[in-house]
């Protein structure tokens, strides 16, 4: 049983090309490098591959591991790790043929429990220390970060206490960024519990802008996310009023009544109104 989990090397034949990207690795000089495993079929060098649902990628260059080495190659077959420089392949993402992936691909990652806020030790360090965290965060599926909308505040998001700890390791010891750290707290959702709607009014107390909006919020079962749809037509309200409204429901949505992400809804741009010249996208 063991056994069959395993491909042999070698025995491409003419199927179609399928690997997965298995993790993410920044060099000394900030290359940018994904090592991918061949479950199907042959890559060679100056080869253009489909990235699943998404562009094209060229092979310019190809690497594998070979007794203890990492070396140059031409070719790679299936069952290898084939290391490619790429700024845009990223973890579990597919090459080719995602039907002959060898089992169903593990889509979601767990969400994070814990958040804190961290910060450089010296405020001149904190456009090195964003930096330095996108790098992280690129090859650690399992933390995230932000920058709080409201008091700017760098917002780390994890599993664990060990995962924070590696994670100041890394800053500290590969950036060199001493980082100071608030106590994490639990993380929690809030989800709404019942269908609403409401629509504000133009020229209405208490709205200030030249705008009327109308939406309606409708409850998704756990672990659904959030879900949009606008049915006003970009033929009567254009695309960029369209994407402020899409904007300032993605913004609302990051504070819920108590002050948590809001999650798990389906919300629904059902009415527009506005008056030209005088309305612009930011009302």
């Amino acid at each position: 049983a063991v056994t069959g989990l395993f491909q042999p090397i070698g025995e491409q034949g003419g199927a179609a090309l399928c690997g997965s990207g298995l993790q993410v690795e920044y060099t000394d000089c900030d290359q940018r490098l994904i090592y991918l495993r061949l479950y199907s079929g042959t890559l060679r060098l100056r080869d253009t591959v489909a990235l699943a649902g998404r562009e094209k990628l060229k092979i310019t260059e190809m690497r594998i591991p070979s007794k203890g080495e990492i070396v140059r190659t031409d070719t790679a077959h299936k069952g290898e790790i084939v290391i490619l420089p790429s700024d845009s392949v990223g973890l579990n993402d597919v090459l080719g043929d995602d039907t002959r992936l060898p089992r169903e691909r593990w889509r979601d990652a767990p969400l994070p429990m814990l958040r804190t806020a961290i910060a450089p030790k010296t405020a001149a360090q904190r456009e090195r220390l964003l930096d330095a965290l996108t790098q992280i965060a690129d090859t650690d599926p399992l933390l995230r970060y932000e920058v709080d909308s409201i008091t700017h505040e760098i917002i780390l998001s994890f599993l664990g206490r060990v995962q924070l700890e590696v994670v100041s390791a890394l800053l500290a010891e590969k950036y060199k960024i001493e980082t100071a750290v608030k106590e994490p707290t639990v993380i929690y959702l809030e989800r709404p519990l019942k269908v609403a709607s409401h629509t504000i009014h133009i020229e209405v107390p208490p709205n200030p802008f030249w705008a009327s909006i109308g939406l309606s919020v409708t409850p998704l079962p756990l672990g659904s996310g959030v879900q949009y749809e606008s049915r006003v037509s970009l033929g009567y309200l254009n695309q960029s009023f369209q994407n402020a409204v899409r904007d300032g429901i993605r913004y609302g949505l990051e504070q819920g009544l108590f002050g948590w992400n809001v999650t798990d809804c389906k919300i629904c741009f059902k009415y527009g109104l506005y008056y030209s010249p005088v309305s612009t996208p930011a009302d």
